[in-house]
């Protein structure tokens, strides 16, 4: 009876340690556990624990191209995206994602003098589905996404407008007030909507709830451009005229006083906002800045250009230069870590403009190379079920 059980003992032992080792390696091969260990990635010198794919089909030939500019929100990505040529060809990929036939009547040809035909495209995380999501004969460029709106600029008679779109009901709504005095790069938060004027150089914000129109800045010798938003506080940069310096500049909504944020000689730009924190480029580095503590941090010391950073939460991402090609470096603030996104793996061969929401990070190539992402793997991570890998 002794020997039975010390035997029995003995397999038991056995089973626990071969389960055991089956858990170690299951770990072990887990996407990204290796790296997500590492305090920092210098150099390259570690593999990154983020899976690239392409977000478009073959890029568009000639004058139009793929993935010009994009926004990342909750599980959607979305861009825009310039329909085929007339002599080269080529399928936008958003219509050949979903299996649609391309209208033979919306071609190059018929597109009204003056114009570019740019439609806004959308990649579904939750589905891995490509979409035609605004498709129009006019020039939809610059999405930018929050809750169950989209604002985008059209091109209407050779100016930019601003136009809003509930993905819920599928109403879309022209803001008639920009008809004379246009609108580009907008930004949208909540119930606010802001955008600068191509025109007189202002930034104005657009309540949703009030259909009312605020005019943030105000005529002067300077140029006001490319704003963001968030919550109540809007960013953008200012253009001097007289001396051709960029400073970033902000607005308090919420007792309606402008600010000046940085004010360095030389050109400061692309800046974006999350909470407390604005980040920008300048002088081919990564600065931020705290609005609740005033306090200012150098988040990249580096010989090789860094530049266009976006935030999301704890997260900033930026274009790095320091391997002598275009990639997508970030830093943890609650860690210090800096990391690579593409790491020289990009499905497009160049990178324009990160965009970050949550554990996603989009971008666009250089003319006509289209758009790509990577999604940051973990432990519980799975690849999404890509219909445009």
């Amino acid at each position: 009876m002794k020997e039975k059980y010390q035997l029995h003992r003995y397999w038991t032992l056995i089973l626990i340690f071969l389960a055991a080792a089956g858990m170690l390696w299951v770990w072990l091969l887990v996407p990204g556990k290796g790296a997500e260990s590492a305090k920092a990635v210098q150099n390259g010198s570690l593999p990154p624990n983020w899976h690239s794919f392409r977000l478009t089909d073959e890029p568009v030939s000639g004058m139009f191209w793929e993935g010009n500019i994009l926004d990342v929100y909750d599980h959607y990505i979305l861009w825009s995206e310039g329909d085929i040529h007339p002599i080269t060809g080529g399928t936008p990929s958003c219509e050949n994602s979903n299996s649609t036939l391309y209208s033979s009547e919306k071609t190059w040809f018929h597109m009204p003098s003056g114009r570019s035909d740019y439609d806004i495209c959308v990649y579904d995380r939750s589905t891995g589905l490509v979409s035609h999501l605004i498709d129009s004969d006019e020039g939809d460029r610059s999405p930018a996404m929050d809750g169950d709106w989209i604002a985008f600029q059209r091109e209407m008679i050779n100016a930019p407008h601003l136009v809003l779109y509930n993905i819920v009901s599928g109403h879309e709504m022209l803001i008639t007030d920009t008809l004379y005095t246009g609108a580009s790069d907008p930004a949208i938060h909540g119930d606010w909507v802001v955008y600068s004027n191509p025109f007189d150089g202002q930034i104005r914000a657009y309540k949703l709830s009030t259909q009312e129109i605020l005019e943030l800045s105000s005529p002067s010798i300077y140029f006001h451009i490319n704003p963001d938003i968030y919550q109540q506080i809007v960013v953008w940069q200012q253009v001097d005229f007289q001396d051709y310096s960029v400073d970033i500049v902000g607005y308090d909504l919420s007792n309606n006083t402008p600010f000046t944020i940085s004010a360095q000689i030389g050109n400061e730009g692309n800046p974006k906002v999350y909470e407390d924190i604005v980040v920008w480029d300048w002088n081919g580095d990564i600065y931020s800045y705290n609005l609740a503590t005033s306090q200012y941090m150098t988040l990249t010391n580096d010989p090789f250009p860094q530049m266009t950073p976006d935030i999301y939460e704890n997260l900033i991402v930026w274009r790095d230069g320091r391997h002598n090609r275009w990639d997508i470096y970030g830093i943890d603030l609650q860690t210090n870590e800096v990391f690579s996104v593409t790491q020289g793996i990009n499905p497009v061969p160049d990178t324009y403009s990160p965009d970050i929401w949550g554990n996603i990070v989009a971008w666009h190539g250089p003319g006509n190379q289209g758009a790509a992402a990577a999604i940051k793997m973990t432990e519980f991570s799975f690849l999404p079920l890509l219909n445009n890998p």
